[in-house]
């Protein structure tokens, strides 16, 4: 399962839904304002890519980068777990027909 995970790296507790994704199997692919440079190993390791934008809630930049993401691989789900980046992940997952919770259609 090919996962876009919205901001891995801030605040910090983000990283454990990237651990807990990577460690299910799925293939975790981070979106966010945070340059990589500022991740610490075990981030990256669970990150199979990365993605910085200006702003996670920017819903044009946010789903720029998704559909650059749908042009290499098959996004199955796109989460946000922070309560300010949920309406854009909602709108991003919209434009892009990428499935969430409320079980959208498939491009």
């Amino acid at each position: 399962m090919n996962v876009v995970f919205v901001e891995p790296f801030f605040p910090s507790n983000q990283r454990q839904f990237v651990r807990a994704l990577a460690e299910a199997g799925a293939t975790v692919i981070g979106i966010g304002e945070y340059g990589a440079e500022s991740f610490d190993d075990d981030l990256k390791g669970w990150l199979y890519h990365y993605e910085r934008i200006s702003s996670v809630t920017d819903v044009d930049a946010l789903i720029r980068a998704v559909r650059w993401v749908q042009d290499k691989l098959w996004v199955d789900r796109l989460e946000a777990t922070i309560e300010a980046h949920t309406m854009a992940a909602a709108q991003a997952r919209e434009a892009c027909t990428v499935p969430g919770c409320a079980g959208t259609s498939r491009r």
